[in-house]
């Protein structure tokens, strides 16, 4: 592989990301926050408005049902992280370059199907063999939605009524109000 492909294309995924200050943050050094907006493209190119949570892009939507994810975890004991967010096509291509694609044993989607591209995928780790996360996360309205991989989660919405393989328990401030 030529190692020029993959730096390229994560040099042309930076240069598609630009600040917009929101109501608390003027993307200025040290005034950045948790609420800074940026400007990305998902799969099919239409203009994605993400925030950051620990260091990784998503949709606002996304990241609203991960705090309330990661409050109910603090609740429990369990430390979650991020391991990974959204993804340009850019980033998908050097991801499925190094890892190779899904439906030829790999461990990525071919790139531009990923819904990592959308922002509302993110990859996450609890600490507990993700078993942790399997109870808890469909609650919030995360689903795992790539079998091999226990720790991809993609956020799809609040679930209308729960089904027999979710937890009967609801979280604090169900049904989910937009803050």
């Amino acid at each position: 592989m030529n190692i020029r492909q993959p730096l390229l294309a994560f040099a042309i995924a930076f240069l598609t990301i630009a600040c917009i200050p929101s109501e608390r943050s003027s993307c200025s050094g040290a005034e950045r926050d948790a609420e800074q907006v940026v400007v990305a493209r998902d799969n099919h190119g239409r203009e994605l408005l993400l925030v950051s949570r620990q260091g990784h892009l998503m949709t606002r939507e996304t990241a609203r049902a991960f705090d309330r994810l990661a409050a109910h975890a603090s609740r429990d004991g369990v430390r979650l992280v991020i391991r990974s967010g959204y993804r340009s096509y850019a980033q998908q291509v050097v991801v499925a370059q190094r890892f190779g694609l899904y439906d030829r044993g790999g461990r990525a989607a071919r790139p531009g199907t990923s819904p990592h591209g959308r922002g509302n995928a993110l990859d996450l780790d609890d600490g507990r063999g993700y078993r942790w996360l399997a109870r808890v996360a469909p609650l919030y309205g995360f689903r795992r939605t790539v079998p091999r991989e226990p720790w991809h989660f993609a956020f799809q919405g609040p679930p209308a009524t729960a089904t027999t393989d979710e937890p009967e328990e609801r979280p604090a401030g169900w049904p989910f109000v937009t803050q």
